[in-house]
């Protein structure tokens, strides 16, 4: 998850690792500053796992193609 100049990663292997880096002071991503900004990496963390719960989720509608996307479409081989 990036929101300018932070960084959060977010790993699961037995329990969740959580990483916030701070990519303008940091650009190797080295330090680990999840402890020295508890609130930034829980909101970035929130940010995250409702983006990832809405990734999951069926399209609420389906949206009509313009008939310049459908004809490019077709064109690439995307449709019949």
């Amino acid at each position: 998850m990036i929101d300018p100049p932070w960084k959060l990663i977010r790993r699961e292997t037995d329990g969740i690792e959580i990483f916030l880096l701070n990519r303008a002071e940091d650009p190797a991503e080295v330090n680990d500053l999840s402890a020295s900004f508890p609130v930034r990496a829980a909101a970035l963390s929130t940010l995250l796992a409702e983006r990832l719960r809405r990734q999951d989720e069926p399209p609420s509608e389906e949206v009509p193609l313009s008939p310049k996307i459908e004809e490019a479409m077709k064109a690439l081989g995307y449709l019949q």
